[in-house]
């Protein structure tokens, strides 16, 4: 054990001496500067050329702030100067050499997966997912063999995006995406996009209007989303695109209306590692009444008191993982990690623990030096990982109970169903007439007519009636699973 501790901490100094070297120039300089500085001035004050013998301590001290004074010049200039002159990243992903780094790697395992070899004409598609083995009459109907589905972040709107698609209009440029994604990739790109409108392209980069319109959904490469899906801030480099900012026309006032047209210029906006905004969206594919099961998996650290040979674990009770584990907070780094923790995803972590979520979760509990930023494990290590994946799947299909967890979610469905429909039926009749007196003198969305208000209406009034159909309710709180939630309308990212 004293030997795998000793082994793990020289790897820890050798990658920092690592480290270290890339900045050796600098170091070297400063300590020359600061050795001239300190014998001028001693020169200076002795009045003559020579050092005496009671020097060298301050050569050595005055050396030091040259080499440290230097050393903070010099990462000012890379964190203010070159990272957001490199999409606040310090990779793009792809080599400069003909050897293969992640964004190469991961498109040629795709290609070598999906179609048996890594220089496939065309790259691996969302569309090729979905139509996979489908007949034409199921494609018809909408129906999709697998439907795959990733989170980035936008920066620069505040908020989260389900890839691919992006759920608006986006544009690229094609000489940034260049520097971001293999030859075959931009190739395909375009002839599959569209040139953006010269009007919207004129107020970003007139000199070189490249900006073009992002495919649909079904025709964008897989590598492209998995990239901006994990593009760690500042380890890896964002992924820049354009949209047209509409904040300022919906903020117009309509006595502006005589003023023409809005203009609506392209503008730039970066995305980022979809961890950033929710890092556990086990909300895809999700339904109030589940028809099929789904399943997440989370990667949780190995705590100190957690027995390391059991690293792959499931509720099997229905009271089991309702309750958010007790992590430690230990020094400032860890304090600062626990803020920045808590903020993102407190949302994620409460939903993982509500019942109808909790038993479809598999907890795979990584150690240190195993998964995040390892980015230098071992071959052994690797494999170690991917047994944990082959463990996860294996509890899955043997302890996973589907008609247990549909009752459960029946429970947390007809609780939240009926406390909505009584609050409904409390509040109805006076907001129904209301409505039908309001109706007539509405300011905004005007397409709704006099009969669209009435089918709202009679939709409205139905469901309120169903609220004496259920009374007496199940009532206490000791028959309905634990925490219970809310049924409330969120924003679809």
């Amino acid at each position: 054990m004293k030997a795998v501790e000793a082994w793990s901490q020289t790897r820890r100094w050798s990658r920092w001496l690592r480290a270290a070297a890339q900045f050796w120039p600098t170091i070297l300089l400063g300590l020359v500067l600061g050795l001239i500085v300190i014998g001028a001035a001693d020169a200076l004050a002795a009045g003559s050329s020579g050092l005496r013998r009671g020097d060298a301590p301050g050569l050595v001290l005055a050396a030091a702030v040259g080499a440290v004074a230097s050393l903070a010049v010099r990462i000012r200039h890379l964190v203010f100067r070159v990272l957001p002159a490199h999409n606040f990243g310090l990779c793009s992903g792809m080599a400069d050499s003909g050897r293969p780094v992640l964004t190469d790697w991961i498109y040629r395992s795709l290609q070598f997966i999906a179609f048996g070899r890594e220089d496939a004409p065309v790259p691996l598609t969302f569309g090729h997912l979905a139509r996979l083995g489908m007949s034409g009459e199921a494609l018809a109907r909408g129906e999709r063999n697998i439907d795959l589905r990733m989170m980035t972040t936008n920066l620069s709107m505040r908020r989260p995006h389900v890839l691919p698609g992006l759920g608006g209009e986006f544009y690229f440029r094609s000489a940034a995406w260049a520097r971001l994604f293999p030859p075959g990739v931009g190739a395909y790109l375009e002839g599959r996009s569209v040139h953006a409108p010269e009007r919207d392209v004129a107020p970003l980069e007139a000199e070189n209007p490249d900006y073009r319109k992002a495919p649909e959904p079904d025709d964008w490469p897989v590598v492209v989303a998995v990239r901006m899906s994990l593009s760690f801030p500042v380890l890896i480099e964002t992924v820049p695109m354009a949209a047209r900012d509409l904040a300022p026309e919906a903020a117009r006032s309509p006595l502006a209306e005589d003023a023409g047209p809005p203009k609506l210029p392209l503008k730039d906006v970066v995305f980022s590692d979809g961890g950033l905004s929710s890092n556990f969206p086990i909300h895809f594919f999700d339904a109030l009444l589940p028809t099929r099961p789904t399943f997440a998996l989370s990667l949780d650290p190995l705590q100190a008191d957690d027995d390391p040979r059991e690293r792959v674990s499931m509720p099997q009770t229905a009271a089991a993982g309702s309750f958010s584990p007790v992590l430690p907070v230990q020094g400032i780094f860890g304090f600062a990690q626990a803020v920045f923790g808590a903020a993102k995803d407190w949302q994620d972590q409460l939903l993982s623990t509500m019942p109808g979520q909790r038993e479809r979760i598999v907890h795979i509990k990584l150690a240190k030096d195993e998964g995040g930023l390892n980015l230098a494990m071992p071959p052994e290590k690797s494999r170690t990982l991917m047994s944990y994946g082959t463990a996860a799947g294996t509890l899955i299909r043997s302890a996973f109970n589907f008609d247990e967890h549909r009752w459960r979610r029946t429970l947390v469905a007809y609780q939240q169903l009926q406390s909505n429909v009584e609050a409904l039926d409390r509040v109805w009749p006076d907001y129904d007439q209301w409505l039908k007196a309001y109706g007539p003198e509405v300011q905004s969305y005007k397409r709704v007519t006099v009969r669209d208000l009435g089918s709202i209406r009679k939709r409205f009034r139905t469901v309120a009636a169903t609220a004496p159909d259920g009374r007496p309710g199940v009532t206490g709180q000791d028959k309905f699973p634990r925490p219970s939630g809310r049924l409330r309308i969120v924003p679809d990212v």
